[in-house]
């Protein structure tokens, strides 16, 4: 995981994708691969992508549906 510090710009960091991943499943739920599609994660990023759903799942910001298929943002409004 690559979190920010003073040798790690927020930019190259996880964090980077926070709010992107948020914004997608505050319009609906989405399956990784969908969002994985929808960011245009590239191979070299897939391991930071996974890092970012990881944190954000133990922050408790998402979680799985009713039906297990795809994650969904806890504080949709």
């Amino acid at each position: 995981m690559r979190f920010p510090s003073k040798f790690t710009p927020y930019a190259n960091s996880i964090f980077i994708y926070f709010p992107k991943i948020l914004s997608l499943l505050n319009e609906r739920d989405r399956t990784p691969a969908e969002l994985l599609d929808e960011l245009q994660i590239e191979a070299q990023t897939l391991g930071d992508f996974i890092s970012a759903l990881d944190c954000l799942y133990a922050l408790r910001q998402i979680d799985f549906n009713e039906k297990g298929l795809a994650l969904r943002y806890v504080g949709k409004t």
